[in-house]
């Protein structure tokens, strides 16, 4: 798909670390992330037998869940998680002693070390992302630079703790909007 980023509710270049939250829908993470107490594709909407994650690079989770299946580019160190389909990675996998459940099993393209009740399977060669995040940041950078170029046609006003966009075109508007007005709405 051209537009890829749009598949996903949380799409990184770089690293991730988050901790007592979730992403309701799929993430994409273009380096490293390192979750706890976390949740991935938190919504019924989300469909469970797709990749809902995908981590270019290194994986560390400790207490949680991922909706569907997990894709690492790297390597993966687990504990207290559950993964509704596969934990596939081109790298090692440890899983800890509180183990979790995989529905689709693991298959490393490394080592496994972990529970032996695990469905696990190594020496699979190395999991192909399917995400080029190096192009992605690039053809989104540009959009981005873009649409900053454009000349504003509509308001922005901050009143009642919210942000409230209008303007006089029936099909597009363009607006500035201050990270400050998004920072202190709710």
């Amino acid at each position: 798909s051209i537009d890829i980023a749009f598949d996903y509710n949380l799409f990184v270049f770089h690293d991730v670390s988050q901790s007592g939250t979730d992403v309701e829908g799929r993430a994409a993470i273009g380096r490293d992330a390192t979750f706890n107490s976390y949740s991935v594709g938190a919504v019924s909407a989300v469909n469970a037998n797709t990749t809902n994650l995908v981590v270019g690079r290194d994986l560390s989770f400790n207490s949680g869940s991922v909706k569907g299946s997990a894709l690492v580019g790297h390597n993966v160190s687990a504990n207290s998680l559950t993964v509704g389909g596969s934990l596939r990675t081109g790298g090692n996998v440890s899983v800890g002693s509180s183990g979790g459940t995989y529905g689709g099993g693991i298959v490393a393209g490394g080592t496994y070390s972990g529970p032996s009740y695990l469905n696990a399977q190594t020496g699979a060669g190395p999991a192909s992302l399917g995400i080029d995040f190096a192009a992605e940041q690039t053809r989104l950078t540009g959009l981005s630079s873009y649409w900053g170029s454009l000349t504003a046609t509509g308001t922005t006003t901050s009143q009642w703790g919210g942000v409230y966009l209008s303007g006089p075109n029936a099909t597009l508007n363009v607006s500035d909007l201050s990270a400050s007005s998004l920072t202190s709405s709710w």
